[in-house]
């Protein structure tokens, strides 16, 4: 794997559910406890870091962080974050994490983009852009699970 090639993750889904309902599963930390397999307390606001516990099959009890950058409802939603294993690597900055989200014939198409892997030490890059690019996959999947039970 090229390093070069590695500084970015881009996906998207379309979602059968109104932006509104996604933006809320997205940045109601009650509903993204859910799909995204953790446990969080507190609201999600501009500004704030939330700290969270894996609860995800193989990760449970792993501890990690993001601090929300953007809430521009029901826009946009950005955080930073230190990505896969990199978690409290002094030698890394953290990746910004953006999902937009547009309206499209039936529903909602979300993109996430996660931008910054150059900031993580070249020792963890490949491992943690390999964990996200698969991770980024599989909670898509478990949000699109998730919005599905309320049809």
């Amino acid at each position: 794997m090229n390093l070069l090639d590695i500084n970015s993750i881009e996906r998207s889904v379309t979602l059968k559910a109104t932006r509104e309902r996604v933006w809320r599963a997205l940045t109601t930390a009650a509903e993204f406890s859910v799909w995204f397999q953790v446990k969080v307390e507190g609201p999600f606001e501009p500004g704030k870091r939330i700290d969270m516990i894996a609860t995800l099959p193989g990760w449970e009890g792993f501890k990690f962080w993001f601090e929300i950058v953007e809430m521009t409802p029901p826009v946009r939603f950005s955080y930073r974050w230190l990505p896969g294993a990199v978690v409290d690597d002094t030698d890394s900055t953290p990746t910004l994490v953006t999902f937009t989200l547009a309206e499209v014939a039936g529903g909602t198409k979300l993109t996430v983009l996660e931008t910054g892997f150059e900031g993580v030490s070249l020792e963890k890059r490949a491992k943690a852009f390999q964990e996200n690019t698969d991770g980024w996959r599989d909670q898509l999947a478990s949000l699109e699970r998730y919005l599905g039970r309320d049809a």
